[in-house]
Formats: structure tokens, C-alpha cells, sequence
């Protein structure tokens, strides 16, 4: 049974038109000289209204907008005019954002590595690991001082081993 089935009568009833008209496109897609917008369903498009939601547990505060150079010419100059945040506007954002807890992290994305933990200076990242035996957390910055004695020792390794 499929989570919209699941959730409820309406929602079933809408999973199971999806997967109709999935079935008809496949259809439609597979078939030689046929259409795939002629005599289709055209469902209107509602949009949500971003302005009139409240929602209690989250925080409601507007995004930062950053500021603009004056001295540089977008249509004379490659050079972006958009200035970075300043450290007030950082500390907003950044309250804005990871103060909801609705962070989720695509597992088919994430390799693991482990740089968003050592570089966020908030402590809003976590990671668990299933074995945690099998490596060392370390700060990017950290890193070449951990990996450039074996780079050289393999270096030298590669050097005086004898060629076949």
C-alpha cells in the first residue's frame, strides 16, 4: 500500500488518478505518432499563498536582503555588485533558518565526509556514525597537516621502488 493511500480516502482517490494519467503518458510516450498533449487533463495550478501562512513553531522573520555596490556597472562590469551579508544579517539568517529543525539531509546525496560539521560555526550540523572506529573527524583546515606525511612517504615509496 503506498503512503497516499495510507493518509486517507481523498488523498487514495488522488494517488490512484496520478498513477492513471502516469499510465496514460506512458502509454501515449510508447506509442508511435501519437500526442502527448492532445486531449490531456490540464489540471488548474493553485497557488499557494506564501503571505497569509502562520505557522506558530516556526520563525516568521523575512529573509535578509543583501546590499548593492554603487560603484560597479552590471552592464559595463563582469564584477558582481551584490555585497555580501553583513555579520548582523549572518547571525539573522542563520537564526532564521536553522532555528526551525527542519533540516534533512538527501542520504543519496551525502558522502559523509563530514566538511559541513567541522566548517558550521553554529553547531547546528550532527553527524552519527554507524562505526565510528573506522575514521577521524577532523577540521578541513586541519587536513594537510594529517595527510601531507603520506603523501610524502608515498612519494618516496614510489620513487626508489624498483620499476618491473
Amino acid at each position: 500500500m503506498g503512503g497516499d493511500v495510507y493518509t486517507g480516502p481523498k488523498f487514495a482517490i488522488d494517488a490512484i488518478a496520478a498513477g492513471k494519467e502516469g499510465a496514460i503518458s506512458i502509454h501515449r510516450f510508447v506509442q508511435p505518432n501519437s500526442s502527448l498533449t492532445i486531449g490531456r487533463n490540464q489540471l488548474p495550478y493553485k497557488e499557494l499563498d506564501k503571505n497569509d501562512i502562520s505557522i506558530e513553531s516556526y520563525d516568521n522573520s523575512d529573509r535578509q536582503k543583501p546590499g548593492h555596490s554603487e560603484n560597479i556597472d552590471a552592464k559595463v562590469s563582469f564584477r558582481d555588485a551584490v555585497l555580501p551579508f553583513t555579520e548582523e544579517q549572518v547571525k539573522k539568517e542563520t537564526a532564521r533558518c536553522l532555528g526551525c529543525g527542519a533540516t534533512i539531509v538527501d542520504a543519496n546525496r551525502c558522502v559523509g565526509c563530514g566538511v559541513c560539521k567541522t566548517k558550521c560555526e553554529f553547531d547546528a550540523i550532527h553527524l552519527h556514525r554507524d562505526h565510528p572506529e573506522c575514521s577521524v573527524m577532523r577540521k578541513s583546515e586541519d587536513k594537510l597537516k594529517y595527510v601531507l606525511p603520506y603523501g610524502a612517504k608515498q612519494k618516496i615509496r614510489l620513487t626508489f621502488q624498483k620499476k618491473k
